[in-house]
């Protein structure tokens, strides 16, 4: 079983500090991507593209997804 620390080091934090959880949690939203691209329609994850993904900070994950079979 994996340990839940993360977890419950957040809501310890959230706990004691509740307007820096907002703030940070707001600073990591505009780190987010906006509205747009395809609007309304829905696309299965393998669809999709960015100009994050493919790159040099996804090989890692696309070498484990074809090593467990998991590439269309």
């Amino acid at each position: 079983m994996q340990s839940a620390w993360p977890a419950n080091l957040a809501t310890r934090f959230h706990g004691v500090f509740p307007g820096m959880t907002a703030a940070l949690l707001g600073w990591a939203n505009r780190l987010l991507p906006g509205p747009g691209g395809i609007g309304r329609q829905s696309r299965k994850g393998h669809e999709s593209f960015s100009r994050w993904s493919p790159s040099w900070l996804t090989t890692l994950t696309e070498q484990a997804a074809a090593q467990n079979n998991e590439v269309r």
